[in-house]
């Protein structure tokens, strides 16, 4: 029988320590959510970066020479 198993002190300390256990479990919490968010945009942002390009450059290709470093918008 559960009667007379526990005063009433140590059963307000438990719940005094549950309650005070509760900001840190959920602040592990948020943590962790955060991470896995994370983790999920690294997961798609690789695999566009793994996609190969559909344009290839020829292997004779001539490089590029730049002459000026601008960039004109005309309307």
């Amino acid at each position: 029988m559960i009667e007379g198993a526990t005063t009433a002190g140590a059963f307000f300390s438990f719940i005094t320590a549950l309650l005070s256990a509760y900001r840190p479990m959920k602040a592990l919490s948020n943590a962790n959510a955060a991470v896995n968010e994370g983790l999920a945009g690294a997961e798609r942002l690789f695999a566009v970066l793994d996609i190969t390009p559909g344009v290839q450059e020829k292997k004779d290709a001539p490089a590029l020479a730049v002459k000026r470093g601008e960039v004109r918008f005309e309307a």
